[in-house]
């Protein structure tokens, strides 16, 4: 288990940092940020348990003796927040208390996941899982893909056969509804690369900031504004094409905003003149989605009733369905305002923009984890999010033998 922590600001090349001339005059005091909170933290009777003195061959969560060769442990999922949502891709938490790191591969190849099959034993089919991040001396955390409708209530982790599973392409970790998933670190060509198969990559441009901090789930991108003028390069599409949303969509990100220096609108994620979100706005502190329509009206905002706390993570979500007019915002998985917008279904679809994608415009602090859908993603859909990539979601049970 990693505990909370400042987030990491590496030193790198200066090809990749990225930075504008005169940036240390606008830096926060770095010190005083708050990091992630503990994911993967063990709770009731094993939490208690794992703080006990145990001899080396016994399990951490448990006390029982680990099994040598090849295991398995049942992964258990709340039944109350998986009743009411089909298959979509859930995030794995793993440390110490969950896993051996050192009879497991050591860039994790040998994990897998599989369903829990008819009679519930972990005889059903393997689920595709994307390691974002693998770190034997702390937390690691994968997704999978459960496609099954219902959720099951449980799936199987499989590990220690001392066998290197051929890596998964991302692309089949995240389904047809996902238009774009933005893990938010900088890889190859200085992009950050779209983990769905449709290729929307984020591109730099005039960014100021550090990218490859750590963020609420993995790596993240660290932005801040320049000296002069008032105006951060964020990142962007490349394609004005791009992400052209018409019927419904959902928004997603994690964000962490540092005390504000500039007098500008904090976007996470816009595509001016169809729709925006924000973290807060220059005389309004309060995070907000706005949307303009087909029909000319608008902008049609939700706004949330409190400000973000600075240094401090937390996940807004927007949805939009043209069919009935609904727009709404969520915090931390739970809905913080609704609007209807009235008018013709066909006058309520996304207006048309030319206007690329951005991501992060003027936005002081972290993003990490920033997602689009075409569909307008349930209120249960996204409660269930929240609460696996803040680790509630789950229970891990024993080792045992495959």
């Amino acid at each position: 288990m990693r505990p909370a922590s400042t987030p990491r600001l590496p030193h790198r090349p200066a090809s990749l940092v990225l930075a504008a001339i005169g940036l240390g005059a606008c830096m926060p005091n770095i010190g005083s940020m708050g990091g992630p909170p503990p994911l993967g933290t063990t709770s009731g009777d094993d939490a208690a348990e794992s703080t006990a003195s145990t001899p080396d061959d016994t399990a951490e969560t448990t006390g029982q003796p680990i099994p040598e060769g090849p295991r398995r442990r049942r992964i258990d999922l709340d039944p109350a927040l998986v009743a009411d949502v089909g298959g979509t891709t859930l995030l794995v938490v793993l440390d110490a208390t969950r896993i051996e790191y050192e009879d497991a591969q050591p860039d994790g190849s040998d994990l897998r996941i599989r369903g829990p099959g008819d009679g519930g034993d972990g005889d059903g089919p393997f689920y595709p899982i994307q390691i974002e991040r693998w770190d034997p001396d702390g937390r690691s955390t994968v997704w999978v893909r459960i496609d099954a409708t219902p959720l099951p209530e449980s799936m199987w982790m499989s590990y220690a056969d001392g066998q290197s599973f051929p890596a998964i392409e991302p692309a089949e970790v995240w389904d047809g509804a996902f238009a774009a998933v933005w893990h938010m670190a900088l890889g190859e060509g200085s992009v950050v690369s779209d983990s769905t198969a449709n290729g929307q990559d984020l591109h730099p441009v005039g960014f100021t900031g550090t990218p490859d901090v750590d963020g609420f789930i993995g790596t993240a991108a660290y932005f801040l504004p320049p000296a002069m003028p008032i105006d951060n390069g964020p990142l962007e599409l490349s394609d004005p094409e791009a992400l052209a949303l018409t019927d419904a969509f959902t928004l997603e990100a994690w964000v962490w905003p540092a005390e504000v220096i500039t007098d500008a609108t904090n976007h996470v994620l816009r595509k001016t003149g169809a729709y925006e979100l924000h973290a807060l706005e220059p005389m309004l502190t309060r995070p907000r989605m706005v949307l303009r329509t087909a029909d000319g009206s608008g902008p049609h905002v939700v706004e949330a009733g409190a400000s973000l706390t600075n240094n401090t993570w937390t996940h807004l979500a927007a949805t939009y369905r043209a069919d009935d007019g609904t727009l709404a915002l969520y915090r931390n998985g739970e809905p913080e305002e609704v609007l209807m917008i009235g008018g013709d279904p066909a006058g309520r679809a996304v207006a048309a923009s030319t206007a690329v994608v951005q991501v992060g415009r003027n936005f002081e602090g972290i993003l990490d984890e920033v997602r689009v859908s075409s569909v307008a993603r349930s209120a249960a859909w996204i409660r269930l999010q929240h609460a696996a990539m803040t680790d509630v979601l789950m229970t891990f049970g024993p080792p045992e033998p495959q």
